[in-house]
C-alpha cells in the first residue's frame, strides 16, 4: 500500500511531519493487514489538517484508491493529544512514543 500526505497546515515542521507520515502509515498500515489480511496494491491520499476540537492535534481524511483508479472508501483519522491515532469506525490504534512534547 502506497501512502500520500498532503498537508493543510503550517503548525508543523518537516521533521514534526514525518514523524506523524511514519507513524500514520505503519499504524494505519498494520490495522488494514489485520482487517484485510492481504497485500494491496491501493493507494491512501491523506489530507491533514489542524484540529480546533479541545484535545485533538491534528485531523485528516483518506481516500482508499484503488489500482484501477476508482476511488473506493474514506477513511477519518485523528491524532489527539495524547497521541492516539482514532479512526471513523471508533478503532483505537496503539499509543505513539511520547519522543517529544507537542
Amino acid at each position: 500500500m502506497k501512502f500520500i500526505f498532503e498537508w493543510q497546515t503550517n503548525k508543523f515542521d518537516d521533521v514534526q511531519k514525518n514523524e506523524l507520515e511514519r507513524e500514520i502509515t505503519q499504524k494505519v498500515s498494520a490495522h488494514l493487514t489485520q482487517v484485510v489480511q492481504s497485500e494491496s496494491e491501493e493507494t491512501l491520499i491523506f489530507s491533514l489538517s489542524e484540529c480546533k476540537t479541545k484535545g485533538c492535534l491534528l485531523k485528516g481524511e483518506a481516500c482508499c484508491i484503488t489500482k484501477n483508479g476508482q476511488k473506493r472508501e474514506t477513511i477519518k483519522i485523528k491524532v489527539d493529544r495524547g497521541f492516539l491515532i482514532h479512526c471513523e469506525n471508533n478503532s483505537w490504534f496503539q499509543p505513539r512514543s511520547p519522543s517529544r512534547n507537542q
